[in-house]
């Protein structure tokens, strides 16, 4: 945005201009500043002088040392071009601080500014380079502007003014790189592009400022990390914080946007391109609006209260992966009655947040989601339309709508509702039969390893179920897609030593596969004093890859498919129960091996062996 088409042109200009300075000779600048062009090789304190040059020359002060404070101790600088000040020929600028001065040119060049630096080979480069307590005034121009190839490090606009200029500050690369930027407590008015703008950089702060009355805010638009927002205050702007980090480059990593005021503002946030972005406990009001493209990152207790946006959406979201929690949204249309609209395969959690319409106009107030895919709407509150515009896997948990228009339903999920019915209409009075069901029950397994069933959308998830009894790892990801209640509680148990699926449960054939079952606390040292049996016969073949753990006291084995798997622990010596004529399935240690298995005893005439044996042979003890 701004200040950069014309780059060729100014640059060429600029280094016209450089080159005629080159040929002046070095004049050391007078206490009256009344030999512009000059130089200043050391610390100067002017005495408030009043410069008034209304003729055709253009104003040169030439900074041409290092380690400089120059204190113009509110002189009054007006030149009817530019006044300019450079980094030095031959020399670097770093160091320096420009303090309480007043600069009002009649500028005409437009893309030239009050303060240029130059940063190249030729030139030198300007580091740690300082303007507090200052003033920049002028009809058209830039206030500070940066020019040449050169990084620039350390760069300081400090609790200064800027008036009626093209830009406050124009840092957008000509290959700069710009690091450690604080850009903090300045008054920016009537810009008539933007307040500032930055390309490439790392560490840039934009704090304590307050921007109104011009074309837009501050705008980061190349690769940039460590941006940080805080505390500003923005008013009747075309946009706030114009964060497109693919303008110029690809993207933006670490971008926090916190704490800021904004109103009357356009686009007030718009973030592109962002990675680990943190939007957070900033106020939006008045016809301002939000939008994010391709963001990654944290939305979070931000207020964004009464706007009418015209043909864009007060929240807009695109190709996002979010975590938007806790938000207010109040009082938000556009010429079509929206109030959000978020789509485009963006993904993640809306969570707590609210969507208030004024008393009146619920109806007609609307919060669109559209071609979405993986996306948990939980403990939201909807006093407003929910239209959903196709999509896949969306899920809404424990959330109050006024109504649901649903025009195309591809996946989604309703669960927990307080006042919606199934009798929901769209627009058009057509009955549309809105899927809606409850949430998963699965209260019981309160384990560390529980798939979070309230989080997951219904089709193609692994699903395991913990608690302090043992866990069921089912094999492959689940599919429980227009399925209209899922209560795992009345299914699935995990009891001590004992783990089976209710068969007559309409749930049980999704959950009929194979499994890695685990039970806890298991106190035997052996496996051979371990029984696992299914449906309380001894399991064989079902049972495969047997684990003993006696380290952490668990029993782990996998299964083919589901009935009740029980596990007995046997110590031997134990004597055999009769029950009638039948000896009870307890195991019989015989000559260092456990016996067991169907055995009958036939009265006086002996004992006949019927029915299945195992004999384990038991390891001695040491």
């Amino acid at each position: 945005m701004g200040g950069f088409n014309m780059k060729k042109i100014f640059v060429l200009i600029g280094l016209v201009f450089l080159l005629s300075i080159s040929m002046i000779s070095a004049v050391e600048c007078n206490s009256n500043l009344d030999n512009i062009p000059c130089n200043i090789t050391s610390s100067t304190t002017f005495e408030q002088v009043v410069v008034n040059n209304t003729g055709e020359q253009m104003g040169y002060i030439n900074l041409d040392s290092v380690d400089l404070t120059i204190d113009f101790n509110g002189s009054e600088l007006i030149f009817t071009k530019i006044l300019f000040f450079a980094d030095g020929y031959n020399d670097n600028i770093a160091n320096v601080v420009l303090n309480s001065y007043g600069l009002t040119p009649n500028a005409t060049y437009d893309d030239f500014a009050l303060i240029h630096i130059v940063a190249n080979d030729e030139f030198g480069v300007a580091d740690n380079f300082s303007i507090a307590n200052s003033e920049l005034n002028g009809l058209v121009g830039n206030g500070i502007m940066i020019f040449g190839d050169k990084n620039l490090s350390g760069f300081s606009v400090l609790t200064s003014e800027f008036y009626n200029l093209n830009f406050g500050f124009d840092f957008v690369p000509d290959n700069n790189f710009v690091s450690d930027l604080y850009v903090d407590g300045n008054i920016f008015s009537n810009m008539v592009n933007g307040c500032g703008e930055v390309g490439d950089g790392n560490n840039i702060n934009f704090l304590n400022n307050i921007c109104s009355d011009s074309g837009w805010g501050i705008d980061v638009l190349g690769d940039a990390s460590n941006v940080l927002y805080q505390y500003n205050n923005m008013s009747n702007l075309g946009s706030g914080f114009y964060i497109s980090c693919n303008f110029y480059g690809t993207e933006c990593v670490g971008v926090i946007v916190l704490d800021n005021n904004l109103e009357n503002v356009g686009v007030g946030i718009y973030a592109r391109n962002v990675v680990d972005g943190l939007i957070n406990r900033n106020n939006l009001n008045t016809d301002t609006r939000m939008f994010f493209r391709s963001f990654q990152g944290e939305i979070s207790y931000n207020n964004l209260t009464n706007a009418n946006t015209g043909t864009s959406s007060a929240l807009m979201m695109v190709l996002s992966e979010v975590n938007f929690s806790n938000n207010l949204l109040y009082n938000l249309t556009n010429d079509y009655g929206e109030m959000s609209y978020i789509y485009g395969s963006t993904t993640g959690v809306f969570k707590d947040n609210a969507f208030i319409s004024p008393d009146g106009q619920a109806d007609t107030q609307k919060f669109i989601v559209a071609s979405v895919n993986d996306l948990l709407f939980d403990g939201n509150e909807f006093d407003t339309q929910l239209q959903i515009i196709g999509g896949t896997d969306v899920v809404f948990k424990g959330s109050e709508f006024k109504e649901i228009v649903n025009d195309t339903n591809v996946g989604t999920k309703f669960c927990d509702y307080d006042t919606l019915t199934d009798n929901t209409y769209s627009e058009n009075g057509e009955y549309i039969g809105v899927n809606i069901g409850n949430c998963p029950i699965f209260s019981e397994f309160n384990g560390v390893d529980t798939t979070d069933l309230s989080s997951v959308v219904w089709d193609n998830f692994s699903l395991v179920l913990d608690n302090a009894n043992g866990k069921i790892v089912f094999d492959d990801n689940r599919d429980f897609a227009g399925s209209q209640e899922l209560n795992f509680n009345s299914v699935v148990e995990i009891a001590d030593k004992s783990i089976g699926l209710d068969s007559g449960d309409a749930i049980f054939n999704d959950l009929n596969i194979s499994a890695e079952l685990t039970f806890e606390n298991i106190s035997a040292t052996d496996i051979g004093d371990v029984i696992i049996k299914k449906d309380g016969v001894v399991c064989t073949t079902e049972c495969t890859n047997i684990v003993l753990n006696d380290g952490e006291d668990t029993l782990t084995f996998d299964v083919t498919g589901f009935s009740t798997y029980t596990i007995e622990e046997v110590v031997s010596g134990y004597v055999p129960q009769f029950t009638g004529n039948a000896i009870a399935d307890v195991p019989i240690d015989l000559l260092g091996s456990t016996l067991y298995g169907g055995i009958a005893f036939a009265g006086l005439l002996g004992i006949a062996l019927v029915g299945r044996f195992v004999i384990n042979r038991k390891r001695r003890k040491q």
